[in-house]
């Protein structure tokens, strides 16, 4: 039997490009290599309710549609999270791309620095070329207008990190910003919940089923800085929003282990073996 994992690929396009005419070669790339595999696989399946939405959106039948997420399999972590600072620390991690939004995070800061002056925003990740116009230089972009902005001493570009020096980062930190255009899943999303942070993110990926109903923090209705600030200054000027926000990602990333999303996939083979 053949399962599928599309992995954001049916219809990514559609929330990436305003034209129809820059639609047009992907729209043609599922009939022509899409709708077939689709429709012999005997399931398909979604890593997040975003996705799960969008096989639906392009024709799979519900009862094919299965939803596994992806996992984390968090190791060398400290148990202890340990602040070296009293600065307030934001953190975002992923690439350096226009889709990132990072420039509407930059103008968030710069309103939130008014009222808390020790913000610090770390952003980890760097510039990578892609498929979208205007992935290169974004980065210098980013660093002109932190200086327009006059954000210099709470704006931290510190490259790519992995293993026990992202989780360091992670732990030192106090909320995470997510401003994507879309996501299939956003996997960093995934570990800042694990790591306690709560969540400020646009309705992409994972995000909706980490913070659930602005439990584990906020999603943002609109692409706008001013709500991104207002939504941020609320949480860390609420300390009990905050501290319940943070354990409600935390509990909620527990089902996102290794261990329990591996068992979902024995069980989706087997049954697909056994034809049930």
């Amino acid at each position: 039997p053949v399962i599928l994992t599309p992995h954001g690929s049916l219809l990514g396009y559609e929330y990436l490009y305003d034209s129809s005419t820059s639609k047009l070669p992907y729209r043609i790339h599922d009939v022509l290599t899409l709708k077939l595999p689709t429709k012999i696989s005997k399931k398909i399946i979604a890593t997040s309710q975003a996705e799960f939405k969008d096989c639906k959106k392009f024709g799979i039948p519900e009862n094919k549609i299965k939803l596994i997420p992806l996992s984390f399999n968090p190791s060398n972590i400290s148990k202890d999270k340990q602040k070296s600072t009293k600065k307030i620390r934001l953190l975002f991690v992923g690439r350096i791309v226009p889709l990132k939004n990072l420039d509407v995070l930059l103008k968030a800061v710069k309103i939130v620095k008014k009222d808390i002056p020790e913000i610090e925003f770390t952003i980890v990740g760097e510039e990578i070329s892609g498929r979208l116009h205007g992935d290169i230089g974004y980065k210098q972009k980013l660093l002109v207008l932190v200086n327009e902005l006059k954000i210099k001493e709470n704006v931290k570009f510190v490259g790519w990190k992995t293993g026990k020096e992202l989780w360091d980062i992670y732990q030192n930190s106090d909320l995470f910003l997510f401003a994507s255009t879309y996501e299939n899943f956003g996997l960093p999303l995934l570990e800042a919940a694990y790591f306690r942070l709560p969540l400020v993110s646009t309705d992409v990926g994972v995000a909706k089923d980490l913070i659930d109903v602005n439990k584990g923090g906020n999603i943002i209705s609109k692409l706008d800085a001013n709500e991104f600030a207002e939504n941020i200054i609320t949480l860390l000027k609420n300390g009990l929003k905050h501290e319940e926000a943070s354990k409600f990602v935390f509990d909620k990333s527990k089902n996102f282990l290794i261990k329990s999303i591996a068992k979902k996939y024995e069980e989706i083979y087997t049954g697909c073996i056994r034809n049930e």
